[in-house]
């Protein structure tokens, strides 16, 4: 599994904020800065943790989950998090990118991903049910 996290800084952003806040969302893995653009790579699916744990606090991985169906290209996934709410520090889905742009999370060889996600929903559903 390889995952590529981008995000393009606009003029009018504060680069320093955007990247802090990749950190914050992705502490696992090490940003570079090429031009207007922030790139992060990894291969481990513990340096997804924060964006996982977050979402099944909120009861909100159906739709991740859907959005990783929804983008399948050959033997790759992606999905968006909105950049604006980001800076504020919230986490917030997009199904498309937008025209202040989003961080895009991209996913080779997805399936270890895309199984612990499943593996999660059933557990959230059958924690639920015993409520």
């Amino acid at each position: 599994m390889k995952i590529l996290v981008s995000v393009v800084c606009n003029p009018t952003e504060n680069e320093e904020k955007i990247y802090k806040i990749l950190i914050k969302f992705f502490p696992r893995i090490s940003f570079r800065i090429e031009g207007n653009l922030i790139v992060g790579e990894s291969t481990s699916l513990e340096s997804m943790n924060f964006i996982i744990d977050n979402l099944l606090s909120r009861n909100l991985l159906f739709p991740l989950s859907f959005l990783i169906e929804k983008n399948i290209e050959n033997n790759k996934t992606f999905f968006y998090i909105q950049k604006q709410p980001a800076i504020l520090g919230k986490l917030h889905l997009a199904s498309e990118d937008d025209a202040l742009g989003n961080i895009l999370i991209e996913i080779t060889d997805f399936e270890e991903f895309k199984k612990e996600i499943n593996d999660l929903m059933k557990k959230s559903e059958e924690l639920q049910k015993s409520i």
